[in-house]
């Protein structure tokens, strides 16, 4: 789809700087920070958020990644040396899981949707949805412990589930308080993604590795000298208390990053705990809770009955859950990249009256979401290779061996992910609730009749690993694919808009990929193998990986989409603002866009630059005139006196800097 883009906002904006030698743009016709000094960075409205988002955080997958790499390679074999012990835990997860979900039906809407809306218009409602969603999960969590508690004492002390029991009671244990994850979703919610990147790499890559390794050795030493519990159990038992552990520190850590983020409105961390919440917020969160609920608990009720039909019919299931957990996820990368928090966008915009700007977040989040999907996952393909050797060549992973088979397999479902899960964004975040409800039951109710006719019907768990595999992989696509091409022929009609763009999102950047696939492939047959012997397995493959995602996919890729007419000026414009808040990842991205305006110099000699590109000049109006309704509400209302005198008021001098610690929350 291909639009001709004229550049109409420069009638109703004055040009401010020059224009950039390397691209021939005038970025001073889109930015807004010297109209609105008091919102900058991550408090300004616009793409170049959730896009920075993902910018920041790709220095912290690239360590991920390194890391995960190392833990397979060294830490496995110590910390899970048998697939079962990771296969116990979500055993033990999968009995409960229905209850879990019929208790959280207050807070089934989720914390940030709420947050988004109401930052922008009424931020003391803001705190009183956080306040409601503390305590209810507080008390909730405090029933749910003890019922389910006494369940399990009474009726699982014998029986299928008897081995399981002690994981039970201590996975229980998390519903209370229930709400160590809070923080971090009001962090998201506001949109300061650099703190809740920050925040998601500590707790994944440090809290959460320290706390396994820490526990799974602990338990790890007492199964061995206690054989009537196992070395097996009692690391299994480890794993599920330093998963709680990590949690409560959690908790602490983004509680100290949301108190910076609401102290210039007048709030505080403690503010955020005390009972104190309308009517109207109990009525709307319950409201459209119980809704949200209702395909939660029904899909609950769905993994259940599967669960139960799983353990009759598979054997050895938690051995394949284990399986294709590391398969599957060495495709995770794919997911990873570009989920740019839509739900919060569209709140943001179309529940305060900005419908053109919300179509605008979806057409740039599908652009954004299928760009990377098609580098990534073209990427991914181009390293499976080294992959597994590496797995079939390290001597002490012989009984991870077969999640190779789940590679592929995985790959190509997260590359249908950026089409089935748009629906639920828009949605959720255009507040139909009820009409979502409604499709979400019919395809679970789907699911449940699909996945009994595979395995009670047509048997395809006998057909050998073939039927595992799609068991494990496929077994809701059918149910899928018919949810989504309903939701987006409702969506079209009834909500908003959905424009692809299929050149700057797809094509273009599967042609870029290409030498991706031809370096890939020169360096495994000619580099790779000596590159072993010189350095070993493990150092070999992180630096073979790194090569192909970072030398290949920004210096050449990047570029090559720009020289193609893969960009125009406002995604130029939001991807350079991006980069100013890309944190870690600053240096890198600089130097991208550097590759990227060269890339657009001869896309314009070429006559190809602009020639795919996504209109914007309504969203971008749209923009301006949220950031003054936000400026009318920016400060926490005085409870005495006049609003002049309230101490919380910032002081924005005429340069544009304020006197208090930090300019706008950036």
């Amino acid at each position: 789809m291909v639009y001709l883009v004229t550049n109409t906002v420069e009638q109703n904006v004055t040009t401010k700087g020059d224009v950039d030698s390397e691209t021939d743009m005038d970025s001073s016709l889109f930015d807004l920070d010297e109209e609105y000094p008091e919102f900058t960075g991550w408090e300004a409205i616009g793409f170049h958020r959730p896009l920075g988002d993902e910018f920041w955080e790709l220095t912290l997958e690239i360590i991920t990644g390194i890391v995960d790499i190392f833990f397979l390679a060294f830490l496995t074999k110590l910390l899970y040396p048998f697939p079962e012990i990771k296969g116990y835990g979500s055993i033990a997860g999968g009995v409960f899981a229905l209850i879990y979900k019929i208790f959280d039906t207050g807070t089934n809407f989720g914390i940030s949707r709420w947050i988004a809306e109401y930052r922008v218009r009424d931020p003391e409602k803001m705190m009183e949805y956080i306040r409601f969603f503390i305590w209810y999960q507080m008390f909730s969590g405090l029933i749910q412990v003890t019922i389910i508690s006494i369940i399990i004492l009474q009726y699982f002390t014998s029986g299928a589930f008897a081995y399981v029991i002690w994981l039970m009671l201590i996975g229980l244990q998390k519903q209370w308080p229930s709400m160590l994850g809070i923080f971090k979703s009001c962090i998201g919610g506001l949109q300061h993604y650099d703190k809740s990147n920050i925040l998601s790499f500590f707790q994944n890559e440090l809290i959460q590795l320290v706390c396994n390794i820490g526990f799974i050795l602990i338990g790890r030493r007492y199964g061995e000298n206690h054989p009537e519990l196992g070395m097996i159990m009692g690391m299994a038992i480890g794993s599920a208390i330093g998963g709680y552990i990590d949690d409560v520190i959690l908790l602490f850590v983004s509680g100290y990053f949301f108190n910076k983020i609401v102290k210039p409105m007048g709030y505080s961390f403690k503010d955020a705990w005390r009972f104190k919440f309308g009517r109207d917020v109990v009525r709307n969160s319950v409201f459209y809770g119980i809704q949200s609920s209702i395909v939660p608990i029904i899909g609950s009720f769905v993994g259940t009955m599967t669960f139960f039909w799983y353990v009759d019919t598979i054997p050895a299931l938690a051995t394949w859950r284990a399986l294709s957990s590391i398969g599957m996820g060495f495709s995770g990368i794919v997911d990873s990249v570009g989920t740019f928090s839509l739900t919060s966008s569209i709140a943001e915009s179309y529940c305060n009256g900005k419908r053109k700007l919300a179509e605008f977040y979806v057409s740039y989040s599908m652009k954004w979401k299928l760009f990377f999907s098609s580098l990534l996952g073209v990427s991914v393909l181009a390293v499976i290779p080294f992959f597994s050797i590496f797995i079939e060549e390290s001597g002490e992973l012989e009984y991870w061996a077969p999640a190779i088979v789940f590679l592929v397999p995985g790959l190509m479902k997260r590359l249908i992910n950026p089409f089935t899960g748009l629906p639920g964004s828009v949605f959720n975040g255009a507040l139909y609730i009820t009409q979502y409800t409604i499709i979400r039951v019919v395809e679970e109710f789907m699911k449940l009749i699909f996945i009994w006719l595979w395995v009670y019907v047509v048997g395809i768990q006998d057909l050998g690993i073939g039927g595992i595999i799609f068991l494990i992989t496929y077994e809701d696509i059918v149910p899928v694919i018919i949810k989504t091409a309903f939701c987006y022929i409702y969506i079209q009609r009834r909500i908003m808009k959905i424009r692809i763009y299929w050149m700057t999102s797809v094509i273009i950047p599967v042609i870029a990929t290409l030498p991706i696939i031809a370096f890939s492939q020169a360096w495994l047959a000619w580099v790779y193998f000596p590159l072993i012997d010189a350095l070993g397995l493990e150092f070999a493959t992180v630096i073979s990986i790194l090569i192909a995602y970072v030398v290949m996919l920004f210096f050449v890729f990047f570029p090559l989409t720009a020289m193609l007419g893969g960009w125009d000026d406002y995604q130029v414009f939001t991807f350079e603002k991006a980069c100013n808040l890309a944190g870690p990842s600053r240096p890198l991205f600089k130097l991208v866009l550097r590759s990227i305006k060269l890339g657009v110099r001869i896309g314009r000699k070429l006559g190809l630059h602009g020639r795919f590109g996504i209109p914007y000049e309504t969203a971008h109006q749209q923009i301006r005139e949220l950031m003054e309704l936000k400026r009318k509400h920016l400060f926490k209302k005085p409870e005495k006196g006049p609003v002049p005198n309230a101490p919380w008021i910032k002081k924005i001098d005429l340069d544009g800097k304020d006197d208090n610690d930090s300019p706008g929350g950036a």
